[in-house]
């Protein structure tokens, strides 16, 4: 399961959203009980680029987790708090 603000990468395409395997996000939603999460896809730079078909620099999608894979947990998610 993924969390806010964790990184992950597409392992199946969107073409709906012309997503291409391979591209790298980070989770801004958990939808129910980890049934899909809405994910902030950037281009290879992280930054917006001239040559980009959009004007924003992210492409905004909602998959299922078969669909992405962990590649970075958000800090702040893997730190617990001691009393």
């Amino acid at each position: 399961m993924f969390e806010e603000l964790d990184t992950v990468e597409l392992v199946a395409p969107l073409p709906e959203a012309n997503v291409k395997v391979g591209r790298q996000g980070a989770v801004v939603m958990v939808y129910g009980n980890h049934e899909a999460y809405e994910v902030e896809f950037y281009n290879a730079d992280w930054e917006w680029t001239p040559d980009m078909d959009v004007p924003y620099p992210a492409v905004l999608a909602t998959v299922t987790p078969d669909r992405v894979r962990l590649v970075q947990r958000h800090r702040a998610s893997a730190i617990t708090t001691r009393r």
